[in-house]
């Protein structure tokens, strides 16, 4: 979901409207949020009469998103802050938002000018309101009532912009991290179920505690406008550590959250390097030299990603952490701005994970009994085992492009399909004897077991089988024996009764005296 997921779908957007609002309510700047694709995402806040009065004709709005598409594509490819300028002369900020490398969005804050507009600017709209079909006088009236910003203001504006546009930035990425997670949760093991459910529905909670923040610190702008002390204590409520690092590579900005994740405070941080405490020495050479062109350029190979990376703590011990990082030019210098994540807890829970899927493993392919598990969209085998392999003469690659109709014979087919609808409508199959041919054409007899099982959002027929040729052979050979053995048994008793038939007809005869008696 992560690189297709639409800015909308990441972050609700009645809060950008809310932080949109606030930031144009604070700076008395109008400001919107489209999409890459020119959607509107938010409604125009705090608009001039000015820009409501060019927006009012259809020719208007058009010149006006062809305008703002084009301030967005400049915007891309730029490095830092520019005022840009609309076809009606009118100054914006453009503050893109890139969520985990991929452009979600742009913030535009502007309808001011740096200056009143010029006898000759004022004939040049005219023209254009001719072009709009907007009364010239109209426009030139609302011209002459637009917002004079002076420099020194506007780039502050810029400052602010940007830090509200960093912060819908993380959020997003957040409800992204969110949604992957949920993702790889579906695929634990039952062992793991209730954990997994545990840490989603703690993921969902910081999500929800994340919102609450931002909404709190829109509450502030209008401090955060005129003190960078302010917006540091706001910064130092976040659950993740934010540091500030200035163009001399030194620590100017350390939260508590830092101070609760790597154990130092504020005061043993600010003012020194990050070479020698929080980073790992195996680290040190590669960020010492991205940090050179960092300085120089204000991009690197870390900037507006998330990566994974390790850090030291004060007592020595290493944890694994998120860092995202952004640029901030502060004084015509670069400044980074790390937000650092501690995820010892989520890789605690994926290494959990991963060993209960090795024992699955383990366990699956050395059964004596083969097992297999049968797609039922596809009617194919998703998974099959070493001993079913074996059985049948097919490899693991051969047996998971067959179905269950392509290893049993035809005779046999309609009956066993007549099973196999059985365990779809979640009936269970036990001790069922079914036929099954192997690779070389030969027939085995098997006995098997089969259900239902439902994980990922799919249904599969589990089933175990045995094979049970050899069994049956002996079975019908004892069968036969019997036959035999009760067939002789009647022969002996038909015998004894011929036998005991004439001696009862010798009994009868007359006997006769021997001379003497």
């Amino acid at each position: 979901m992560s690189e297709n997921a639409s800015l909308r779908e990441l972050v609700d957007l009645k809060e950008l409207q809310a932080i949109q609002d606030s930031f144009a309510k604070t700076v008395g700047t109008s400001s919107v949020i489209f999409s890459p694709e020119g959607e509107l995402l938010t409604q125009f806040s705090n608009p001039t009469g000015f820009c409501s009065l060019i927006q009012s004709t259809e020719e208007g709005k058009r010149r006006c998103f062809l305008s703002f598409m084009e301030m967005c594509q400049k915007a891309l490819e730029l490095e830092e802050p520019v005022i840009y300028y609309c076809f009606v002369l009118g100054g914006h900020f453009v503050a893109p938002i890139i969520i985990d490398g991929a452009h979600k969005g742009t913030m535009f804050a502007g309808q001011f000018i740096l200056q009143t507009f010029s006898a000759e600017q004022l004939k040049a709209l005219e023209k254009i309101a001719v072009e709009i079909n907007v009364d010239p006088t109209l426009l030139v009236e609302e011209a002459k009532k637009m917002r004079v910003v002076e420099e020194d203001r506007v780039w502050k504006y810029s400052s602010l912009l940007f830090q509200i546009v960093a912060v819908i930035t993380r959020l997003g990425a957040q409800a992204d991290e969110l949604n992957r997670a949920k993702d790889a949760l579906q695929k634990a093991h039952k062992g793991r179920k209730i954990r997994v459910q545990e840490r989603t529905a703690e993921l969902a909670r910081a999500n929800e505690e994340l919102k609450q923040e931002i909404i709190e610190r829109k509450k502030a702008e209008d401090a955060l406008r005129e003190s960078e002390e302010k917006v540091r204590s706001i910064t130092a409520s976040a659950h993740d550590a934010i540091i500030m690092v200035d163009a001399e590579e030194t620590i100017s900005f350390w939260n508590e959250a830092a101070e609760r994740i790597f154990g130092y405070t504020a005061e043993e941080m600010i003012g020194t390097k990050l070479h020698g405490t929080i980073i790992p020495e195996r680290f040190c050479e590669a960020a010492v030299t991205g940090f050179k062109s960092f300085r120089e350029t204000g991009q690197g190979a870390a900037v507006g990603k998330t990566l994974e990376l390790a850090a030291n703590r004060k007592d020595g011990t290493e944890l694994p952490v998120e860092l995202s990082l952004s640029a901030v030019k502060i004084k015509g210098k670069w400044n980074a701005i790390g937000l650092i994540r501690d995820i010892s807890e989520r890789k605690e829970a994926e290494g959990a994970i991963k060993e209960s899927e090795e024992r699955f493993r383990t366990i699956f392919d050395r059964a004596v009994d083969g097992i297999f598990l049968v797609d039922l969209d596809t009617r194919r085998f998703h998974m099959a085992n070493n001993a079913i392999c074996h059985m049948l003469g097919y490899t693991v690659e051969e047996l998971t492009n067959m179905g269950p109709a392509d290893i049993i014979p035809k005779e046999d087919l309609p009956r066993i399909m007549k099973e196999i609808e059985r365990v779809i409508g979640e009936e269970i199959l036990e001790g069922t004897s079914i036929p099954m041919q192997r690779k070389d054409g030969s027939v085995i007899h098997t006995n098997i077991n089969g259900a239902l099982i439902e994980f990922g959002g799919k249904k599969y027929l589990l089933g175990i089988i045995r094979d049970i040729t050899e069994l049956k052979k002996k079975t019908e050979a004892l069968k036969r024996f019997n036959k035999l053995a009760v067939g002789r048994e009647l022969r002996m008793i038909e015998l004894k009764k011929e036998i005991n038939g004439l001696l009862e007809d010798l009994d009868k005869e007359p006997r006769y005296k021997i001379a003497g008696e």
